[in-house]
């Protein structure tokens, strides 16, 4: 972000202040909270605002309002919590270019758990001990709260205090794959890999390769996506501790992340049977769902929403005129954007929405990303989307992807997507047979 990015948020915060200080010193604390920190603007902008109002030096070291974990909301600047911490370790990051020593963990009071960042170095937490973390503040992690004890906040090991914490959240819990559920934090599983691929993803400006597919046991099939390299191969038994669970839209998925340990297992699984990519009617698929279901149609619509758009730097979601759904007013960067297709596919016996990310968006339409970028000064927006219109409109295409049903009607979501030939010739001999056996 450069100095006109922040100018909206200078403005805020000299008209709550007491003090008088320059843009450039402004804009330092703030690009050192939202990178030391890991903030959101807003959330930088309310700490940089509480110091140079008439708030004192010695209030940053109060406690906070003090909370359940279970009531925490995500967006708390000053919060204290009480509870027992279940996991500790310690992390080397990079800020700035400049290698950094954080500790992690989790801590559970008898309303729930949340993870923990302290920013401050390592720190000596004694797994099974009570803290007090005071004055820290909250941002959503994996959809969830997690806790920052920044240059403000502090932390105290409560000696004479005892919370009985319940024994799933105090460890991570194995599971059966298909007894997992969307409450679900840690969990341990087995289960073989039933398909592999990889993609590549922009995060934070930056290139990444994500490895996902379904892995599934004798009780059922899940998603997953590996956030690094784990050497997953197709066919294999693994086990993996401490993945965590998302939902998306109703969709539960497995995350692999840094801190899982997988193994190699030789166990078998004797009741499992897996269809790779069952093919459905889309009238069937809207029914029955799917996590990896084959629909063919024709592309008979191209929704609002295609094209190139902007993403929020913090949560990566869709934002309109810099406001995010999560995050509120946010300054996406030039390497926020992204390119998608939103599709309505019929098949005769009904339609569906699709969402079709970049890859697949640049594969069927060659038009790339750093083409409309590089064009979206001289091109209308609508120009864009007519030239890949011109492309799609009307073929008949096969798509691989998982349905979801919610309030704005089914949708796949498209993991593979290909054009079908169409033989003119045998389609009107077809819709004629339609026609006559009708009347």
């Amino acid at each position: 972000m450069n100095k006109e990015d922040f100018t909206p948020y200078l403005k805020q915060i000299k008209a709550a202040s007491k003090e008088k200080v320059s843009d450039e010193k402004l804009i330092e604390e703030l690009k050192n909270h939202i990178a030391t920190y890991d903030m959101g603007i807003d959330a930088a902008v309310r700490f940089v605002i509480r110091k140079h109002s008439s708030t004192t030096s010695s209030d940053f070291s109060t406690v906070g309002q003090k909370k359940k974990i279970s009531d925490l909301t995500c967006s708390e600047s000053s919060v204290s919590i009480t509870g027992k911490v279940t996991a500790v370790k310690t992390k080397n990051i990079t800020v700035q270019g400049s290698p950094k020593e954080i500790t992690e963990g989790s801590i559970a009071d008898e309303t729930g758990s949340v993870g923990f960042t302290i920013w401050n170095g390592i720190s000596n937490i004694e797994v099974g001990a009570v803290y007090e973390f005071r004055n820290c503040y909250t941002k959503k992690f994996r959809n969830k709260p997690q806790i920052s004890v920044g240059k403000n906040g502090s932390f105290a090991k409560m000696k004479d205090i005892e919370i009985n914490v319940p024994s799933n959240l105090y460890s991570i819990q194995e599971v059966k794959i298909g007894n997992i559920k969307e409450d679900f934090d840690s969990v341990t599983v087995t289960g073989n890999i039933c398909s592999i691929e990889e993609r590549v993803v922009s995060t934070k400006g930056k290139e990444k390769t994500v490895f996902s597919g379904v892995i599934a046991d004798d009780t059922g099939t899940i998603q997953y996506s590996a956030w690094k390299d784990f050497n997953l191969k197709k066919g294999e038994t693994i086990r993996v501790k401490n993945a965590y669970v998302r939902s998306w839209r109703g969709i539960l998925q497995l995350s692999f992340g840094d801190d899982c340990e997988i193994s190699k297992e030789s166990a078998q699984f004797p009741n499992f049977k897996f269809t790779e990519a069952e093919e459905k009617t889309i009238a069937e698929a809207i029914r029955t769902g799917g996590t990896n279901v084959t629909i063919k149609g024709t592309i008979v619509h191209i929704k609002p929403g295609s094209g190139l758009i902007q993403r929020c730097p913090v949560c990566r979601r869709a934002v309109r005129e810099n406001k995010c759904g999560v995050h509120g007013s946010v300054m996406p960067g030039p390497d926020d954007y992204d390119l998608r297709l939103k599709l309505v596919i019929d098949d005769g016996t009904g339609t569906i929405n699709a969402n079709i990310n970049r890859n697949s968006t640049e594969m069927i339409t060659g038009i790339t990303l750093d083409t409309v970028k590089n064009q979206m000064n001289n091109t209308l927006e609508s120009e864009i989307v007519k030239k890949m219109s011109l492309k799609i409109f009307c073929k008949k295409v096969k798509i691989v992807g998982s349905i979801i049903n919610d309030d704005y009607g089914s949708t796949i979501i498209v993991k593979d997507i290909a054009f079908e030939s169409s033989n003119i010739n045998n389609d009107a001999k077809h819709l004629l047979k339609i026609v006559e056996d009708y009347q």
